[in-house]
């Protein structure tokens, strides 16, 4: 088990960069940590098997990059509270597949950088390094689409007024939403894992500025 004195880590300054571990599943948690704990560029001060956790832990800790298992974690509800927790550190998630809906609504959410499913130990340490510097280290497509996602953000926020658009997939899970499915049944009709439309349903209630899904029939057909 990889155990981490919190008030020795707070007070590190070596160079190496301070990095916490959210992840719920404690192989997976505890493995990285030691992994990560042996390389001479990153240090691993602290890991937490939930947010409600992390955040005990960010408020005592000097932390920089934060890196949070999205595959169980709820991102939209999770992050204002890891943020609150540890406002310096740069959030990067864990286990993303490299598709536009899997890292836009990431990127949404407040999230910094990412690692995919297949990414090997030196690929995430080079994300951290790159976040750490402010850089956002991702495939040439993948960056094409944030880059037309971000063009589709200003022309829908020039149309519409205050409210943001809703992307092409969030109007279709808005849809079934909008028909009652469950977040279950639309993870499965769309091929979605069940964190990423749990995402995307809050973001879509933020962007259309109401409180609950019932809500959602009435106003989508105005977006």
């Amino acid at each position: 088990m990889y155990v981490q004195d919190p008030s020795a880590a707070a007070t590190t300054r070596d160079g190496k960069i301070r990095t916490f571990i959210c992840a719920a599943i404690r192989l997976y948690r505890d493995g990285l940590a030691q992994i990560l704990a042996s390389s001479n560029r990153l240090e691993v001060v602290g890991t937490a098997a939930a947010p409600a956790e992390a955040t005990d832990q960010l408020r005592r800790l000097d932390v920089e990059v934060l890196l949070v298992d999205i595959a169980a974690v709820d991102v939209f509800s999770a992050l204002p509270r890891l943020r609150a927790a540890a406002p310096e550190a740069k959030v990067v998630a864990l286990a993303v597949r490299e598709l536009p809906d899997e890292v836009i609504i990431r990127a949404e959410a407040g999230m910094e950088g990412y690692v995919t499913y297949d990414a090997s130990i030196a690929d995430l340490i080079s994300v951290v390094e790159g976040v750490h510097r402010g850089e956002l280290i991702c495939s040439p497509l993948m960056a094409g689409e944030l880059v037309r996602h971000i063009g589709r953000l200003a022309a829908g926020q020039s149309s519409t007024g205050a409210h943001a658009p809703l992307t092409t997939r969030q109007r279709e899970i808005a849809a079934l939403v909008g028909d009652g499915t469950s977040n279950k049944a639309i993870a499965q009709r769309l091929s979605l894992s069940l964190p990423t439309v749990k995402n995307h349903v809050h973001a879509i209630l933020e962007k259309l500025q109401i409180s609950r899904r019932t809500e959602v029939r009435q106003v989508v057909p105005r977006y």
